[in-house]
């Protein structure tokens, strides 16, 4: 088979699968804690984002193989049809998102270090505001491409796995990647100057006031490690996101071969494995929860086990995975010092 296929059907299965077990974890323990919902409450956009583009890529992979496997891939779908598809929704909802999540992380990032007293108190509702920003505008710009799309031609047919380039006319695939590419890069502007402030700040009376009180001391503490971490991944974001992107909006332009589109995006999705690793090698309350969540599934799988060898009865099994997982959720969910 050509090579296309492969990509379309292993790469983004495989690919699929990898961000799944990678980004759950992170969103898991994030959500059982209310001091990790606080600190990287924002970030939840982007990692829930990246789980939604892997379950997406599984989908995606498996219905080419389907077809492919009943010869019906040269089917056609109206552009309609494609809209009520939830993997090419999904597909489109995740596209804008993905760099608007990068963007409100480093705004989130820019109020720590600019306010830090009054986000340490009014944190909650600074993320409430920040995701809910990010939806709408999200929603703003697909309802913008679905609607210009079914207005000029709703009728129209395409492959029946409604690829992008396919989909949308050259204005509105340029107007798609062009506006990733354009909160990518807001985001690391942002970014930059995130770093200008924290500079500036760490020598100032405001910096030494802030740290007298213990707890807003430690709060300040996981929040910059955080803000470095965010720094960091600005990197990959530069090379392996808004590079892919901007070569692709001068591939729609001067009318490239389509399949340059789409090992683009191909890509720019390595760019979701970023801020998931990075976050589980540079912080370390993360990758604590991780490994306790981790060691209390394998326990309750060796539980199992041994039940069905005879080593415990079906009671004390019960009692103990209960006691386990009950201990598991608390410590997940309790404050570390």
């Amino acid at each position: 088979m050509e090579v296309q296929y492969y990509i379309n059907a292993y790469g983004f299965l495989i690919l699929g699968i990898f961000l799944i077990l990678i980004n759950l974890p992170v969103m898991i323990v994030v959500c059982c804690s209310a001091k990790l919902r606080n600190q990287y409450g924002v970030l939840m956009v982007s990692l829930f984002n990246s789980f939604l583009i892997g379950v997406v890529s599984v989908g995606y992979g498996i219905f080419t193989i389907v077809m492919y496997a009943l010869d019906r891939d040269d089917d056609t779908v109206t552009i309609a049809q494609c809209f009520y598809n939830p993997l090419s929704f999904f597909l489109l909802w995740t596209f804008p998102m993905a760099s608007l999540g990068l963007l409100f992380n480093s705004i989130d990032r820019l109020l720590v270090v600019s306010f830090p007293l009054t986000y340490f108190k009014y944190s909650r509702k600074v993320i409430v505001v920040l995701i809910a920003l990010a939806v709408v505008i999200n929603v703003s710009v697909v309802f913008t491409a679905c609607f210009l799309t079914l207005q000029s031609r709703p009728n129209a047919y395409v492959n029946v796995f409604c690829n992008q380039h396919q989909v949308f006319s050259r204005n509105v695939n340029v107007f798609l990647t062009g506006i990733k590419a354009v909160f990518a890069l807001l985001s690391i502007l942002v970014m930059f100057v995130v770093l200008l402030v924290f500079m500036k700040r760490s020598q100032t009376k405001v910096h030494k006031t802030f740290l007298t009180d213990a707890t807003v001391k430690r709060f300040r503490a996981r929040q910059m490690g955080f803000t470095k971490t965010m720094l960091i991944s600005c990197i990959a974001t530069l090379v392996i996101f808004i590079c892919p992107s901007v070569f692709a909006v001068v591939a729609i332009i001067m009318d490239l071969n389509p399949h340059i589109y789409v090992w683009t995006r191909f890509i720019c999705f390595l760019n979701f494995f970023n801020i998931a690793l990075l976050i589980i090698y540079r912080q370390n309350d993360i990758r604590r929860k991780i490994c306790l969540m981790l060691s209390y599934l394998c326990m309750v799988k060796l539980l199992h086990v041994s039940v069905s060898e005879g080593t415990f009865s079906e009671v004390s099994r019960r009692q103990v995975v209960q006691h386990h997982v009950k201990s598991a959720v608390s410590y997940l969910s309790k404050r570390e010092p």
